[in-house]
């Protein structure tokens, strides 16, 4: 019988391509719309990653500007494309590591490009059920929740270029405990960033833990285990898509306790 993909809600959505060359179809885009069978068809490997360098660049679409003009060099001096390019090629090359075990390299290479790509920009596609790789690897997938992608773009998430400012701003603090007289400013692009633009990262930074450790502990006190009140928690708030275990890719939010909906909602807005 053909697979069909699941809503939100449960509902059918539409068939999809018979099971002969269909993976476990998963639903997520986001609120739980279905992904177009093509990502996880078999024979259309190319499509995901081609759909991953697609996400890649419409995540960092702020610094792309000078390279289409022809100044390549500019985009290479952004920080925070620097950045960005950084955790991409981290995070994946771990990925790969981790997924060794169970995969062959071809395999394990396509899923970590596709699925850090997928996390990080907050697409919300999946071609393979992760809520059943290692531990370790989920951990990846985790952390790349709370990143997002580059600012000036459509994804969700804190931004790279908040990590960048949090990141210097700590080692500013490091370094003042050992030199409290110095003169320490946090720079970006060689300029001095204000203070208040800081207080502002800070305060930004501080809230989205915040709100992201509330909504969780509300949907672990309302039923859910602690994996699924965490990842729902975190995938909302980033407005990521899918999570683990009971919001996995090849799950939906919709046996979630109504409350815990109305709260996730809340943390997406």
């Amino acid at each position: 019988p053909a697979a069909v993909l699941r809503g939100g809600d449960g509902g059918v959505l539409a068939p999809a391509p018979a099971a002969r060359h269909v993976d476990r179809v998963p639903h997520q885009l986001g609120a739980g719309a279905a992904i177009p069978p093509l990502v996880a068809h078999r024979d259309h490997e190319l499509a995901a990653t081609t759909g991953g360098i697609r996400a890649v660049a419409a995540n960092a679409d702020d610094t792309f500007p000078p390279l289409v003009r022809g100044h390549g060099g500019a985009l290479f001096r952004d920080e925070e494309f620097r950045a960005y390019t950084l955790v991409v090629v981290l995070s994946t090359a771990v990925l790969v590591l981790f997924l060794m075990p169970g995969h062959q390299f071809p395999t394990a290479a396509r899923l970590a490009v596709f699925h850090a790509l997928s996390i990080l920009t907050t697409t919300g596609f999946a071609s393979a059920d992760f809520t059943l790789w290692s531990d370790q690897a989920k951990v990846v997938l985790l952390a790349l929740m709370f990143i997002g992608g580059s600012a000036g773009s459509a994804a969700g998430g804190p931004k790279v270029i908040r990590h960048v400012l949090m990141a210097r701003y700590t080692l500013r603090e490091l370094r003042r405990t050992a030199h409290p007289r110095a003169v320490l400013p946090v720079k970006l692009a060689g300029r001095v960033v204000p203070d208040a633009t800081m207080r502002e990262v800070v305060v930004f930074m501080l809230f989205y833990i915040l709100t992201f450790s509330i909504g969780a502990a509300i949907v672990v006190a309302l039923g859910a285990d602690l994996v699924t009140g965490i990842t729902a928690a975190a995938a909302s708030i980033g407005n990521v898509g899918p999570g683990f275990n009971q919001v996995g890719p090849m799950s939906h939010y919709g046996d979630l306790h109504p409350i815990s909906k109305i709260v996730l909602t809340l943390e997406m807005w």
